[in-house]
């Protein structure tokens, strides 16, 4: 399956069936499957963070620059698993040299809040922002002298 496909079947399909059209692409290691079940697990009523998380390291393992950065901020939150900033920032930092928005973004406003990191905060948030990342536009606008 492409990754177009997959993510057609989770944008399109009832979670169920969704989850019973993704399962076999994941388990034979798709890392965009993986990603994608992730998100349902996440998305379920009660929520299956833990689920989730193990979805996402599947696919961050896989090299899917999306399953990087969900894991990344379940880490950095402790959601479904325990929090662990530093892993989180440095699941981040690989995400955003891959060129992954939302991780260029986050990792930008991490640094905003560090001393003596501005300098390499505003430069993920540029690029974040070149990407139309709006978040990333506005925290650049908050802080004019960027």
């Amino acid at each position: 399956m492409t990754p177009e496909q997959i993510e057609s079947i989770y944008d399109d399909e009832e979670p169920n069936k969704a989850r019973d059209l993704l399962l076999p692409e994941a388990t034979a290691g798709n890392p965009v499957a993986q990603f994608y079940l992730g998100q349902l697990c996440a998305e379920e009523n009660p929520r299956d963070d833990e689920g989730a998380v193990a979805w996402f390291k599947k696919s961050a393992a896989g090299g899917y620059e999306p399953g990087v950065h969900y894991l990344a901020s379940h880490l950095y939150f402790g959601i479904g698993i325990s929090q662990d900033i530093e892993e989180a920032l440095k699941l981040f930092r690989r995400s955003a040299e891959g060129g992954f928005d939302a991780s260029q973004w986050k990792l930008g406003q991490h640094l905003l809040s560090q001393r003596g990191s501005r300098e390499e905060a505003v430069k993920w948030l540029k690029l974040a922002a070149n990407q139309g990342h709006p978040a990333a536009k506005d925290l650049l606008n908050a802080n004019t002298d960027a």
